[in-house]
């Protein structure tokens, strides 16, 4: 399967994601509702917080793999000040090439980002198939994308700034066409690390499209979604090539192609107007 170029992660973007109260208690719930008895395997643990729910929520067994050598300490010295020492075992490596002791009943993995851009959530998942028993239960179960046309604002502090991608959204950013689902990626199924999405989209006003913005949402057990927080499912801006004028009622077709965990800069987008139809000959 292709591979994303690995992404490290720092202590700031682990603490940014710790004390994202509204993210964590999305998973926090789903964790309680899945692993109580279980045997939990949390891949990309960072300071081991899902770990930590998992062994409140009353698991047999939390194996917390990080990569981090730092990050894996930390988790280690949290189980012990929350004497869970007995119930969370640290194994510090590559959540992709590591072993663990025996199967596991639920997999939680933490690595989501709007249209499943830069973080390896896909391939993590699909190596991870090897950690569970028949019938075992991922968090999250799948992550939906959604896509729309906007004029993007371009210039910040005098500068044209158009190229890189964004997930911040500025005062001058306007949608112009409604909002299709473009991917639903389910992580119980043979996935082959690709985005593909094919949509008709309608303008809902005129003007010049510059960009693009992915927007999404994971389901992480049975009635819960996550929604969009503050580290978690923010908007993202990917510029056009070229842009295109757009004209209000007017369909267009949007094509997608990239890999998961991938550069939004290395995405094939492809937009066109549809062709209005032939009248119907009397």
């Amino acid at each position: 399967m292709s591979k994303p170029n690995p992404i490290i992660f720092t202590h700031y973007d682990i603490e940014w994601c710790l004390y994202d109260q509204d993210r964590l208690n999305q998973y926090r719930a789903a964790i309680f509702k899945k692993c109580k008895g279980k045997v939990v395997v949390d891949i990309g643990s960072g300071t081991g917080i899902q770990a930590l729910f998992a062994a409140q929520a009353g698991a047999a067994r939390v194996y917390a793999i990080e990569i981090n050598p730092r990050a894996a300490g930390i988790i280690a010295h949290n189980a012990r000040r929350n004497g869970f020492e007995d119930v969370i075992k640290v194994i510090q490596g590559d959540g992709m090439e590591v072993d663990v002791p025996e199967k596991a009943d639920v997999v939680t993995c933490d690595l989501l980002c709007c249209g499943l851009f830069f973080e390896p959530e896909i391939q993590v998942l699909n190596n991870a198939k090897r950690y569970l028993k028949p019938g075992g239960q991922f968090i999250p179960e799948e992550v939906e994308s959604r896509v729309e046309l906007i004029a993007a604002e371009t210039h910040t502090y005098g500068l044209r700034l158009d190229y890189i991608n964004r997930s911040t959204e500025l005062p001058g950013d306007r949608p112009l066409t409604d909002a299709a689902i473009y991917n639903r990626s389910r992580f119980a199924d043979d996935l082959s690390g690709w985005i593909d999405g094919d949509v008709v989209l309608t303008a809902t006003q005129t003007g010049v499209a510059n960009a693009i913005r992915t927007s999404g949402r994971a389901l992480l057990a049975p009635g819960i979604y996550t929604g969009r927080t503050v580290s978690l499912f923010n908007p993202e801006t990917v510029f056009l090539k070229e842009p295109i004028p757009v004209s209000k009622g007017q369909q267009y077709r949007m094509k997608l192609h990239y890999l998961g965990g991938g550069d939004p800069l290395e995405a094939n987008i492809a937009v066109a107007e549809v062709a209005a139809m032939a009248p119907a000959a009397e």
